[in-house]
């Protein structure tokens, strides 16, 4: 299971094409969502 960001890289149709090619789950991300990075503060 990813955890990916709304970054346009992570959101292009051949990226969506592949995880669902390969059954990958992702956690949804809101566009606006604020950042929950776990090594950001450190």
């Amino acid at each position: 299971m990813f955890w990916q960001d709304n970054a346009s890289s992570h959101t292009a149709r051949v990226v969506q094409t592949f995880l669902n090619q390969e059954h990958i789950q992702t956690l949804p991300w809101l566009a606006f969502s604020p950042s929950m990075s776990l090594i950001e503060h450190a």
